[in-house]
């Protein structure tokens, strides 16, 4: 895993810069300045040097907050190869975030100069808690129908990023193809934000999902090894129709998720009447409409409520949270990883889409929720080494999945 600063900075305004005594001395450490007086102070030469500064503050991911411009050293060789040498509070920041090895170019013109900076990421994953499941190695001899194709059945009018969250987080995860089945409306957008994911047409959904599409869905559908419902799918009337359907005439696996819940919140009789299994992954406040309870019930009882629930049910329960519950009825785990920074939109998408591509390749309903919630948890807690718990978003957990199943090996 690799970290990675670019920087361009007007020779003009470095120009006029280097003539202030002050800015020298705050910017350039003593070793650059004797090197710029070597050079005669040459505007691109200074330049270069600034803005290899910056690039390489940006690959530690601070930028220059906690440290002094002087504390990042550019230095170069006898062919002229530039090098970086880390210094006091500089050298422990990038410690602390892992990084290590930084190499920088630099290049310019007479108007501007621009680096860039890359360093590799320590995987330092000895404390981690000890993953739920064993993810085997894959075989040599396999192909990409070997790792399931998922379904994501999701989206609206202004809601195209919790399904891309959802379809590109089953992809990370290792799915063999990934399908998206959205309204019309988030096709043009989602055709640019998706370069590997199928999009799937469909007849009448143009604004949000319609039930008049609904054998249409259920023949691609029925192709699927698992599906996603639920992300940023709303609660349009026809919507609500369109998903109590599909849950009680599919017999293909689904994990259901956000509104795909809300849907069914007033109709549970679909949970009981369905063909398939169905993994649900309720944060309190979609378990209270679910059950009835009240979310401080619910949170001081969550394992009987999540067991209770599997029991009624015959459902996976992922009850989300601090501490996340996964119960099927007998058996029950409680998830160790993950941080309040992943407590950000879109979180619960990248979820979703985990599961359902382990799902999707094979492994059980109840062993995809535990290693789901596991390597969702531990994907955050290593983009929160990055990017700190105020500055995580959901795209930094999906930036990491790699990284999590990796350690899980």
């Amino acid at each position: 895993m690799i970290s990675n600063g670019i920087d361009i900075v007007e020779v003009k305004r470095i120009e006029k810069l280097i003539k202030k005594e002050k800015f020298l001395k705050r910017i350039y450490s003593e070793s650059e300045l004797e090197y710029l007086e070597s050079r005669k102070f040459k505007a691109t030469t200074a330049a270069g040097i600034f803005s290899a500064k910056e690039a390489v503050s940006k690959c530690i991911g601070t930028g220059i907050a906690g440290f002094n411009w002087d504390e990042i050293v550019i230095s170069s060789d006898e062919f002229g190869k530039p090098h970086v040498e880390l210094l006091g509070k500089a050298l422990l920041m990038a410690e602390e975030m892992g990084i290590s090895d930084i190499e920088v170019s630099i290049t310019h013109s007479d108007e501007y100069a621009a680096a860039s900076a890359i360093g590799q990421m320590k995987k330092n994953w000895a404390s981690i808690p000890e993953p739920p499941v064993k993810i085997l190695k894959r075989k040599k001899d396999t192909h990409k129908g070997d790792y399931g194709r998922i379904g994501v059945l999701g989206g609206k009018k202004g809601m195209s990023g919790a399904v891309y969250m959802a379809g590109q987080s089953a992809l990370k995860s290792g799915s063999g193809l990934v399908h998206v089945l959205a309204p019309e409306v988030l096709h043009n957008i989602l055709a640019v934000k998706f370069n590997e994911v199928i999009i799937e047409e469909l007849d009448f959904s143009k604004d949000f999902l319609s039930c008049d599409d609904y054998k249409n869905i259920e023949k691609k559908i029925s192709e699927y090894d698992s599906l996603c419902i639920g992300p940023g799918i709303g609660r349009d009337e026809s919507t609500v129709k369109l998903i109590c359907e599909v849950i009680k005439m599919t017999d293909v696996p689904i994990v259901l998720d956000a509104d795909g819940l809300n849907c069914i919140s007033e109709n549970l009789e679909v949970l009981e009447s369905r063909n398939g299994d169905i993994i649900v992954t309720p944060h309190p406040g979609e378990m209270s409409r679910l059950t009835g309870y009240s979310i401080s019930h619910i949170n001081e009882n969550r394992v009987e409520v999540a067991r209770e629930f599997s029991l009624k049910y015959g459902a996976v329960t992922v009850l989300k949270g601090h501490n996340t519950v996964v119960a099927n009825g007998d058996d029950v785990y409680i998830n160790k990883t993950g941080n309040p920074g992943m407590a950000t939109a879109g979180s619960g998408d990248v979820l979703t889409g985990i599961i359902g591509s382990l799902v999707g390749q094979g492994f059980g309903l109840m062993d995809s929720a535990k290693l789901g919630v596991y390597l969702h948890g531990l994907a955050g807690d290593m983009a929160k080494k990055k990017y700190g718990e105020y500055g995580l978003t959901a795209m930094n957990i999906i930036e990491y999945i790699p990284d999590a199943f990796a350690a899980a090996y």
